[in-house]
């Protein structure tokens, strides 16, 4: 099955995603707001271009967690492919590849485009690209007893 790089870049408000095909044909490119009816439509939109042209669209991101929850999470369990992007190998891409100016278009731009090149850019034993998956629900409790027993901490 053919697939699309998807780049997103993650902002505290919102996010710019760019979807583009092998021949870097934009196929979509918005701001979603950090709202789940935002995601929720964003995600109906993206199955609709996978279903259209039986693709498969894999994503990008600098980052994971942070800024990106749950709009990370969301993609995953909704079956997408996301990885999480080594953001010194992207600043040297960026700067192989002409990214000149920086804002957020430019920036899930090169994201999808660095995604294209996975197979090159992913050789030997450094990986620029790592897949981001589903946490286990165990870790998922122990990241929120964790952080309520650091509260509990700064509390004294």
């Amino acid at each position: 099955m053919k697939r699309l790089s998807g780049g997103i870049d993650v902002g505290s408000e919102r996010h710019h995603v760019i979807i583009m095909d092998d021949k870097e044909k934009i196929l979509f490119d918005r701001e979603i707001e950090q709202k789940y009816s935002d995601f929720h439509e964003a995600i109906e939109e993206f199955r609709e271009i996978e279903t259209k042209g039986k693709l498969i669209i894999e994503f990008a991101m600098e980052g994971k967690n942070g800024y990106g929850a749950p709009f990370d999470r969301l993609l995953i369990g909704n079956g997408f492919r996301l990885y999480n992007v080594d953001n010194l190998k992207l600043k040297r891409f960026k700067d192989v590849f002409g990214a000149e100016w920086r804002n957020d278009q430019r920036d899930s731009k090169m994201l999808a485009k660095m995604l294209k090149l996975r197979e090159h850019v992913d050789k030997g034993k450094e990986k620029a690209f790592i897949e981001v998956t589903k946490m286990p629900s165990v870790n998922e409790k122990l990241k929120i007893l964790s952080r309520h027993q650091q509260s509990l901490i700064n509390e004294k």
